[in-house]
């Protein structure tokens, strides 16, 4: 263990026993190193850019015992504390690199210091690690030292701006409020349980009175005056949380539910809410206690996406000139590419689907007796002749927000019906107005159950993968590979992005052709986050990356629509 001292004092010091002035080449032989600072905080240096020595990670870690805990043994509260003290030191880093900034200097002379930034979920992320073996988090900031003219090393000023976020991060540790971290932390637990209840009692959703689930415009901020949600009383159910505190909230259960309601009712409101319910929240984001399935995912259609090779027969009759055993196409149409999402979703061990007509293909959500009686060549077989199958068979069940058709009124378990953002089960009355429920009017087919991901003929080509995010596009790009991800809606972050860029990276390197994309996934992604808790393990390349948790249904859905990739839907 090296001295933070002797660090600093090479630092300040000038000639041939000292940094100060020399080249900034010279800075690579102090990297790497861990230094020892004060009060269980630890100091080490990652090189990321070899052209650029002056540029690299800073991991500071410290002990547990800084957060007044013995020890951290759940998975999950190891999770949250990563997430708390993320929140809680960015601002403080933010501020701090702030203040190094002077208008009347050179850029090269001042430096920065970043810290990873985040959303109102709480998952892993990069920029602050929990390593349960040795109880210790590392946070990681990507600084840029000042130098002279990018060439020699200011060894001073280098010295005051590493003293100076060691100090605040020091300062901060000690001025932590314990009882706002309980709050926080109670409530993250909480989360845990009403997954495990939902899970075990049958529920796909959940959604807690007083929940506030409009937001500001474009902001996850919640919508002050927004009406708090009110579960309907049949639909109602009670959790024991910690402490033996009940909550009430509306369980929908197993099955098909349908969401109506005229314009601007508050439907899709909803039915976001529920899609992001896939994260927990942090407290006072409202949506704290809105819990769905992990597997939750939007199948929309999607005009134009790359398909490979799927096996379209579960919703398409035979096409001219196409083999819907083997479809593939550089510009789905929109029936096409919803079909498809379904298809890869199911693929991908979806347990629960949500659609909104509002983003559907119309002619592929439903048909009603009078154009089936018209239209008889129709190769289309309509989303409506398969639920009974997807449900039953399956054991999928399905969210959909309809308005325009009473089609799926035949099939639905519930019927939510919703008016000035008040929710009421109209189920009975659905049943009365359009019918019993009826089975599949499709004859059953063969749902290909696993996706495989072929060897690439230039797999040998050093492949480099990156993200590009745009206002309106979100792509991960390679060379003539690429895969437009933006109708995956809950990649969130340009964090995810940099997760899935890298992992498709790592997954080509280790396809066998003998193991199903799905598990080739879960095993990389088990690798990538043992690679995480050292961050020197990380290919250089992508050292200056920040990553953020994805799930392994959102890495399938970004690798099925990477055009140019070799797929099969049955063993090899």
């Amino acid at each position: 263990m090296n001295n933070i001292k002797k660090f600093f004092k090479l630092l300040r010091t000038n000639g041939s026993n000292g940094l100060n002035g020399k080249p900034v080449s010279s800075l690579q032989f102090y990297w790497n190193m861990e230094y020892e600072y004060y009060n269980t905080i630890l100091v080490s240096f990652r090189s990321i850019n070899y052209r650029h020595p002056e540029s690299v990670s800073m991991n500071i870690s410290f002990n547990t015992s800084r957060l007044g805990l013995k020890s951290i043994d759940s998975k999950h509260e190891g999770v949250f504390f990563e997430d708390y003290l993320l929140r809680m030191f960015y601002p403080v880093i933010t501020m701090l690199s702030k203040s190094f900034e002077n208008e009347n200097k050179a850029e090269h002379l001042i430096g920065k210091v970043i810290c990873e930034n985040f959303n109102c979920n709480v998952c892993r992320r990069s920029g602050l690690i929990f390593s349960a073996q040795e109880q210790q988090f590392t946070l990681k900031l990507l600084v840029t030292f000042p130098t002279g003219g990018g060439v020699t090393v200011l060894g001073n000023r280098m010295h005051k701006m590493i003293s100076a976020v060691l100090k605040s991060v020091d300062e901060k540790l000690n001025d932590i409020d314990l009882a706002k971290m309980k709050d926080n932390l109670d409530c993250y637990m909480n989360q845990q349980i009403i997954r495990s209840f939902c899970a075990s009692n049958g529920y796909v959703s959940f959604v807690a009175n007083g929940s506030i689930l409009p937001r500001q415009g474009d902001t996850d901020k919640p919508l002050e005056c927004a009406i708090p949600f009110k579960s309907p009383k049949n639909l109602e159910i009670e959790i024991e949380l910690t402490n033996g505190m009940i909550l009430s909230g509306m369980g929908l259960r197993r099955g098909i539910t349908v969401i109506t309601g005229a314009g601007f009712s508050g439907k899709t409101t909803l039915l976001e809410a529920i899609k992001l319910g896939i994260y927990n929240h942090v407290l006072g984001d409202g949506r704290e206690y809105v819990i769905s399935d992990n597997s939750a995912t939007m199948v929309n259609a999607e005009d134009g996406r790359y398909v490979g090779n799927i096996d379209l027969s579960p919703f398409f009759l035979p096409i001219p000139y196409k083999n819907i055993f083997r479809f593939s196409t550089k510009h789905a149409s929109g029936s096409v590419s919803q079909a498809v999402n379904i298809i890869e979703a199911l693929q991908a061990d979806c347990k629960l689907l949500l659609i909104d007509e509002d983003k559907s293909a119309t002619n592929f959500l439903a048909r009603d007796e009078k154009m089936r009686l018209i239209i008889k060549d129709e190769v289309i077989i309509p989303l409506t002749d398969r639920l009974y199958e997807i449900k039953e068979d399956m054991g999928v069940s399905i969210i959909i927000v309809i308005g325009g058709t009473s089609e799926y009124l035949k099939y639905a378990d519930t019927v939510l019906f919703m008016k000035d953002y008040y929710a009421s089960d109209i189920t009975s009355i659905a049943k009365k107005v359009v019918g019993v429920q009826l089975s599949s009017l499709a004859p059953k087919v063969f749902w290909s159950k696993k996706r495989y991901l072929k060897y690439p003929e230039d797999r040998d080509v050093k492949f480099s993968f990156y993200s590009v995010n745009t206002e309106k596009n979100k792509k991960i790009v390679f060379a003539s590979y690429s895969a437009d991800i933006t109708q995956l809606s809950t990649i969130l972050e340009d964090d995810q992005l940099h997760t899935l860029a890298y992992l498709l990276n790592y997954i080509i390197y280790r396809i066998d052709d003998k193991h199903p994309l799905m598990d080739l996934i879960n095993e990389c992604l088990n690798d990538f986050y043992v690679l995480l808790q050292k961050d020197y393990d990380i290919d250089s390349r992508y050292r200056s990356w920040w990553f953020s948790d994805v799930r392994p249904i959102d890495v399938f859905l970004c690798v099925s629509r990477m055009s140019g990739f070799i797929f099969e839907n049955n063993e090899i």
